[in-house]
């Protein structure tokens, strides 16, 4: 079986006279248990995130306000960029996948995860994801 391949998600938005609401629901939308719920913001310029890979935990990225290009390469060595511009979507990130982002001056980013946090689960070494790669 191949390595999973990372998604757009799109979530169910309602929307009244003055507002939306979307939603987002363990099994329905989001693919697996949520560990943890973390979010970045305040970024007067365009700022690069990310420069790391997840070796066992999952990833949903959404774009809350602004815009948000992440650029994705996984196990075999092809690169994909994705382009988040709408807070009623989510990009799906498999373990195991080197994450860049550009995130645009006062862009919001939410971000759920499959694990709670721990030192060793984001990798920031890129000689370990090569040696990954190369099997």
């Amino acid at each position: 079986m191949g390595q999973p391949t990372p998604h757009f998600i799109a979530f169910p938005t309602f929307e009244n006279e003055s507002s939306f609401l979307s939603v987002a629901e363990y099994d329905q939308h989001i693919p697996f248990v949520i560990e943890r719920i973390y979010w970045s913001y305040g970024n007067a310029n365009t700022t690069e995130r990310g420069s790391h890979f997840h070796p066992i935990s999952d990833r949903v990225i959404i774009c809350m306000y602004r815009n948000i290009e992440v650029t994705l390469e996984n196990l075999k060595g092809e690169t994909t960029k994705y382009e988040l511009t709408n807070p009623n979507q989510g990009l799906v990130i498999p373990s195991n996948h080197w994450i860049s982002m550009k995130l645009a001056p006062n862009a919001i980013m939410l971000a759920i995860a499959s694990s709670k946090f721990s030192e060793g689960e984001s990798i920031k070494d890129r000689s370990v994801f090569e040696v990954l790669k190369n099997g």
